[in-house]
């Protein structure tokens, strides 16, 4: 009589099985039926159902991954996957006081670390150069002031409104009124970021709102005197002597992360709309 295996040891048994499937055998089955593919479309497209055991259709004969390939056969297909995620995202953004691009660059950061090239561009200090075509996304920024944003990014959205309509992209508008404690400033900021819509043609695919900083000791008298009456009837800090920020960092991070997961897919669908229908595998990835 077989002794019986502690219910703790059958849970570690299962997910290392699991794990072997999903990290080895499938993305090795998927890189056979890629060879097949080269040499044999019909075959390929017979083939691109992959079954969650790791093994393929008849025709690959039910290959695994052989043990001895474990060393360096997983870093080679984790790059080949990276390869093939990898998009051009352009940030384009106006700051004043520095907030703004603080944020863009937490997101230019994270797409990154996600495998993506990324460009900022500062409208206030530079003009975009060459087509636009070349990037898979491009994300939008600017801060509020005087219930509008600064010329250079109307100006942008404007003269981009066609290509960016057509290319995924992104809007995040950076101001206080979103942390408001007397009124909905959600609701105040979306007004302003419809006139944005108005006046540029350009509607977002996605639009996010983002709280930014009051920096009391880059103001000049003037202005800190106004933002801190401004702030004052908004139940917000009047304290001059110091600088406030409000901008939620974990909740940007997601928002670029979110961003970058959905390129990834619609990269994932048109490369395989080029070659046939999708395999199982690539959905994981």
């Amino acid at each position: 009589m077989r002794p019986e295996i502690p219910a703790r040891t059958r849970r570690g048994m299962l997910a290392t099985r699991d794990s072997y499937h999903s990290r080895v055998a499938l993305p090795y089955a998927e890189a056979r039926r890629a060879r097949v593919a080269d040499s044999d479309p019909a075959h390929a497209r017979s083939a691109s159902l992959l079954r969650v055991c790791g093994r393929v259709p008849a025709g690959d004969r039910g290959i695994r991954a052989p043990a001895r390939l474990l060393p360096d056969l997983v870093p080679r297909l984790h790059h080949s996957s990276a390869v093939k995620a990898m998009a051009n995202v352009l940030i384009v953004y106006a700051t004043k006081e520095g907030q703004t691009g603080r944020i863009a660059t937490r997101m230019a950061e994270t797409f990154r670390a996600e495998g993506h090239e990324v460009e900022l561009l500062d409208t206030e200090q530079a003009h975009v150069r060459g087509d636009l075509d070349r990037y898979r996304l491009v994300i939008v920024g600017a801060p509020i002031h005087a219930q509008g944003y600064p010329r250079s990014i109307v100006r942008f959205a404007r003269e981009h409104r066609a290509l960016l309509e057509r290319l995924p992209s992104a809007f995040f508008s950076v101001g206080l009124a979103v942390c408001s404690r007397t009124s909905d400033g959600r609701a105040q900021t979306l007004e302003v970021v419809e006139g944005f819509v108005k006046k540029t043609g350009w509607r977002p695919r996605r639009i996010e709102l983002i709280a930014g900083a009051l920096p009391y000791s880059k103001y000049d008298f003037v202005t800190r005197f106004v933002m801190r009456r401004i702030v004052e009837k908004e139940g917000g800090d009047t304290d001059t002597s110091r600088d406030y920020e409000y901008t939620d960092w974990q909740r940007v991070t997601a928002f670029a992360r979110e961003l970058a997961d959905e390129i990834r897919v619609t990269g994932v669908r048109a490369c395989h709309s080029k070659s046939g229908p999708p395999a199982q595998a690539a959905s994981r990835s």
